[in-house]
């Protein structure tokens, strides 16, 4: 007999008259998911209980007793007459204790203007408060630095063809563990003390991440960004116009030939825009013999399936957006100075997003596809180029519809070419490299080590091989 998950992740509570009741439901609920469960989702209709009320048991509940629920829930209010409640595993719950602890011990003396330093402390902040708090240059940066240089290229797969690198610039800072994977990498280098005299970045994009580590760098003498992009090569020009240590390349990685051997090669959220494979030889080419290559992306689950890739794609990026919603303020709790299309935009948000992760976690990949597609759609219209922001809380929301941009585009195989990290490593070892560290810095599926999140993965080309 054949289940419709979806359904049977659904609940339809009609006249609820107390919270009681409700509450009891949620407690059986949650206590599903910790044990393995996906998801649920309760839809409520008619009731007498004032919104506000609602709300406020339900958060009371979430938070009332000294354990701690490995759950994210969000609640969305429709209407007066319908309110849905979405519920999913916290794959992150330990996240801001590392967090925590990492920008103490690392980042103590650094300058709090410094991006990563706003950054980390934002995302810190914002988990710990449970609200949106982005960083101080989201809104202070987002007028000063737009460019509308186009790309003057045609070839198919550059970045800009389909992501919109002006707000990639932008919004991407607030990305959950952006920053901290940036930190990590620092982390690996002092720990092994590895020289960053003369290093390279590979797929620089805008250059925020590359910012970021070079203000944790105690010194450097040349540093390499490349970069095909047109659109971020030109942000990247201008970011680093006073810093004569930095070489920006307007070329593909596999065009760029160092001076000479390299004991270094970094390589920030960029991997999975290019052939990850021929990545390994040239970078094999470039390095000395026991050189490293740290590899910090973005990975799916194992697939051997299209439509396995396709569940996972989706799941990956839903992850994260996740993650952002159960941050949100309320509809109602929106600022009066919201433009119409920005509240549209939060509207929509709350509305969709979570349901297309319902859709996705209960196996009906074919719907929660069709309705990203409709939902990139509606949002690119709302949109239309509009970089500037009435309050720096809505570069989550940037956020998310960048992410369903990459969402779409993976699905595709267009610029968004993600693999699993055990396919990753499996293409390192077949090219001379061996792994010294692997971290899942941050999850976007419950599951093993291997799988989706932001990982962190560094190599070693073979000490012993013959050039």
């Amino acid at each position: 007999m054949h289940m419709d998950l979806f359904e049977e992740n659904k609940l339809i509570i009609v006249n609820l008259e107390n919270c009681e009741f409700l509450l009891q439901t949620l407690e059986k609920k949650w206590i599903e998911i910790q044990n393995g469960l996906e998801c649920s989702y309760i839809i409520i209709l008619n009731t007498s209980i004032e919104n506000n009320v609602l709300l406020n048991s339900v958060q009371n509940f979430f938070n009332r007793n000294k354990f701690i629920w490995k759950i994210n829930y969000l609640v969305n209010i429709t209407n007066e007459k319908k309110i849905e409640i979405y519920s999913f595993l916290n794959h992150n719950l330990s996240y801001v204790n590392r967090l925590s602890s990492d920008i103490e011990k690392y980042l103590k003396n650094l300058n709090p203007s410094s991006y990563i330093k706003q950054t980390l402390n934002s995302e810190l902040n914002s988990i710990r408060e449970k609200k949106f708090n982005a960083p101080n240059f989201i809104k202070n940066e987002n007028e000063k630095l737009f460019t509308s240089v186009a790309s003057s290229s045609e070839e198919w797969n550059l970045f800009e063809n389909k992501i919109d690198v002006n707000s990639y610039n932008f919004f991407e800072a607030v990305h959950p563990a952006y920053a901290y994977q940036v930190l990590a990498i620092y982390k690996f280098l002092i720990k092994n003390n590895i020289s960053t005299n003369y290093f390279i970045d590979i797929g620089s994009g805008p250059g925020t991440a590359i910012q970021m580590l070079l203000e944790l760098l105690n010194s450097y003498s040349q540093v390499d960004l490349i970069e095909p992009s047109p659109t971020a090569y030109t942000y990247l020009r201008e970011r680093f116009k006073d810093n004569h240590f930095v070489y920006p390349f307007l070329k593909g990685f596999f065009d760029y030939y160092p001076s000479k051997t390299l004991n270094l090669a970094i390589s920030i959220g960029a991997s999975h825009h290019f052939n990850t494979y021929f990545l390994f030889q040239h970078a094999n080419k470039i390095l000395e013999n026991g050189g490293f290559l740290l590899i910090s992306d973005e990975f799916i689950s194992p697939f051997k399936t299209k439509i396995e890739r396709y569940e996972n794609i989706i799941k990956h990026h839903l992850g994260y957006i996740i993650d952002l919603l159960k941050l949100a303020p309320q509809i109602t709790e929106i600022p009066n100075n919201c433009t119409d299309d920005e509240i549209q935009l939060i509207r929509l948000s709350h509305d969709v997003f979570p349901k297309i992760n319902v859709l996705a976690l209960s196996g009906k990949i074919s719907d929660a596809a069709i309705l990203c597609r409709k939902l990139l759609s509606e949002m690119s219209e709302i949109l239309e180029n509009n970089f500037n922001i009435t309050n720096s809380f809505l570069a989550y929301y940037r956020l998310s519809f960048l992410e369903l941009q990459a969402l779409v585009a993976g699905l595709d195989y267009e610029v968004e070419c993600k693999t699993s990290v055990e396919n990753l490593i499996s293409m390192a070892i077949e090219n001379d490299f061996e792994v010294v560290r692997h971290e899942r810095l941050y999850a976007t599926s419950k599951g093993s080590f291997y799988n989706s999140g932001t990982h962190l993965i560094c190599f070693r080309k073979n000490l012993f091989r013959n050039n």
